[in-house]
């Protein structure tokens, strides 16, 4: 059942990100179903998957459309890359705020209604992050791993000046729970220019004084699988972090101190070292030592932020 947008019921825009999303896109999909609040439209947004992503969708939107006030299924011949393809999902929505949901995620059931009291009691935010229930490959209750916050209650109490030097040396913002102002987003847009969307969207934001906020309840699940980001057998993806380096350099090392550079390099020799020895998770000590030795690192360089 949809319900009418008005100024005590505003339209939310839940946007799916997708690319060869087929195994997994439908228990995102349905996760925006049934949610609680009903004052949804739902835009989907596929990068030219190769799989059967667009064929799924097409058949989920003939049976539920009419849950929500509109639907929307962007589609493009060509894989553009996470930003430009969050980007249209963008420019298609017409909600006054927006909820981007990646396609092998889901949402909670309550996830956009208690970010919309969230708005209510905080009437000057404009983008704000949340709780996320990690699982392992699907959401499967035996197979929840934590309840994650990633130290962002600390982050949230600061300003945006001190925010972004946090943001120079840690990443505490889960991005599968953040929420939008839409008219914000459509302003400060993600970056093209970089392999992620996330990040560079942060710095943006902070730049221009607008601060994340944080919202103590759980909204979203996260599923940790093999993927662009994860991978089965190695530690980490390499190709990955060689993007986010780059961003880092241009956009964050100017709100670190010279120490706190240096102590950034060491990490990421430790990684290229990793790299270079071809050291996976088949062996459980190559994880610990890396582990091990990426936290006193960390620890020891940390910027000390009252």
């Amino acid at each position: 059942m949809t319900s009418v947008s008005n100024k005590d019921n505003p339209l939310v825009s839940c946007a799916v990100i997708s690319y060869n999303s087929a195994t997994t896109i439908l228990e995102t999909l349905e996760s925006i179903k049934e949610q609680s609040y009903h004052c949804i439209e739902l835009i989907i947004s596929d990068d030219g998957s190769k799989d059967n992503t667009i064929e799924v969708c097409s058949d989920w939107l003939n049976k539920y459309s009419n849950r929500f006030v509109r639907t929307e299924l962007l589609t493009t011949p060509h894989n553009t890359g996470i930003p430009a393809n969050a980007n249209r999902a963008v420019d298609a929505c017409q909600g006054e705020w927006l909820k981007p949901i990646a396609a092998d995620d889901k949402m909670l059931p309550n996830c956009v209604e208690d970010c919309m009291a969230f708005v209510r009691e905080n009437p000057n935010v404009k983008w704000f992050a949340s709780m996320v229930r990690k699982y392992k490959n699907t959401f499967d209750e035996q197979n929840f791993i934590e309840t994650n916050h990633n130290g962002i209650i600390s982050f949230c109490k600061k300003n945006a000046e001190e925010q972004l030097k946090w943001l120079a040396w840690s990443l505490p913002i889960n991005a599968p729970t953040l929420f939008l102002n839409t008219a914000f987003i459509k302003k400060i847009r993600f970056d093209t220019a970089y392999y992620h969307e996330d990040e560079p969207f942060y710095v943006n934001a902070l730049e221009k004084g607008e601060k994340c906020y944080f919202l103590e309840k759980e909204t979203v699940g996260y599923r940790i699988h093999e993927s662009v980001c994860h991978t089965n057998d190695r530690i980490f993806n390499y190709k990955m972090l060689l993007a986010t380096r780059q961003f880092k350099k241009d956009r964050l090392q100017k709100y670190l101190t010279k120490r706190q550079v240096r102590g950034q390099r060491l990490l990421w020799r430790l990684q290229d070292f990793f790299e270079m020895h071809g050291l996976n998770k088949s062996k459980p000590l190559n994880l610990f030592l890396y582990s091990k030795i990426f936290a006193l690192i960390f620890k020891i360089y940390k910027p000390k932020l009252k």
